[in-house]
C-alpha cells in the first residue's frame, strides 16, 4: 500500500494473546503510525493525515477508544517510546526534517509542549536499554548516523555522537546481555551493523552484514536470539 492513498486503517493490538477491539479511518497517509502501550494498560496510538500528526487512546485497558484529537499541526514521520518513568515519548519528524519531541508530564497523563531535539532526521530507531532508558538513532538528511541517550537520573538527552557517515535507514535492537545492536542501511543499499563492545559501552567498526537492502526491521526471539 503506497503512501498517499486513501485506506481504511484496521489496527489489531494483542495484549496478553487477547484481540483488542478495533476501529477504523479514513483518509490515513501511511506508513506514519505509531502505536503504544501506557502503563496502565491501555493502548494509544499516533497517525499522520495531510501533515498533521492526531491521537486516539483507549478509555480503559481493552475497552473502547476515544474521538480523535489534533496532536501536532506539523508532522511527516511519527515515532513512540516509553522511559522508565512510564511516561510516553513522541518523536515528529516535520515537513523540513527537524526532530521534535513531545513527552507527557506524568505517566499516563497529561503533555508538555513540543521540543526541538536540535537535529534533522529522516528514519529513526529507539529502543530501551536494560535501564529502560530510551535510545534514540536516527539518519539525517546528509546519511550520517547519529546516537542519543537518556542519563540518569533526570534522564535529560545526551549529546548526539556519530555512528557512521553512511545510513539511509536504521534499525535497531538490544542482545540478551544488554548490549544494543544498530543495523543500516547505506547509500549503495548494503546492508551494516555496529554493536557494543559491552552494555552502555563503545561501540564496534561497522561491519557488512547483507546486500540489496531497502527496509529494515529487527526483533528478538524468546530464547535471547
Amino acid at each position: 500500500m503506497k503512501p498517499g492513498k486513501t485506506v481504511h486503517l484496521i489496527l489489531t493490538m494483542l495484549l496478553t494473546g487477547t484481540a483488542c477491539c478495533l476501529f477504523a479511518a479514513e483518509d490515513l497517509i501511511l506508513p506514519t503510525i505509531a502505536a503504544i502501550e501506557n502503563t496502565d494498560g491501555r493502548i494509544e496510538i499516533f497517525y499522520i493525515r495531510t501533515h498533521a500528526l492526531y491521537h486516539r487512546w483507549q478509555t480503559a485497558p481493552g475497552g473502547a477508544w476515544s474521538g480523535e484529537f489534533p496532536f501536532s499541526d506539523s508532522a511527516e514521520g511519527v515515532y513512540c517510546g516509553k522511559d522508565a518513568d512510564g511516561c510516553l515519548h513522541v518523536f515528529m519528524i516535520r515537513p523540513d526534517n527537524h526532530l521534535m519531541l513531545m513527552r507527557q508530564t506524568a505517566t499516563g497523563n497529561g503533555w508538555a509542549d513540543p521540543s526541538d531535539m536540535g537535529a534533522l532526521a529522516g528514519s529513526i530507531a529507539l529502543l530501551n536499554d536494560m535501564d529502560d532508558n530510551l535510545h534514540l538513532f536516527y539518519t539525517s538528511p546528509d546519511n550520517t548516523l547519529y546516537h542519543q541517550w537518556q542519563v540518569p537520573p533526570d534522564r535529560h538527552w545526551s549529546e548526539k555522537i556519530k555512528l557512521s557517515d553512511d545510513a539511509v535507514t536504521v534499525a535497531a535492537g538490544m542482545n540478551l546481555d544488554g548490549r544494543l545492536e544498530v543495523f543500516f542501511a547505506d547509500s549503495g543499499g548494503a546492508l551494516l551493523h555496529k554493536w557494543q563492545n559491552a552494555p552502555g559501552g563503545p561501540w564496534s567498526e561497522e561491519a557488512f552484514f547483507a546486500a540489496s537492502t531497502v527496509q529494515t526491521a529487527v526483533c528478538r526471539n524468546a530464547d535471547g536470539r
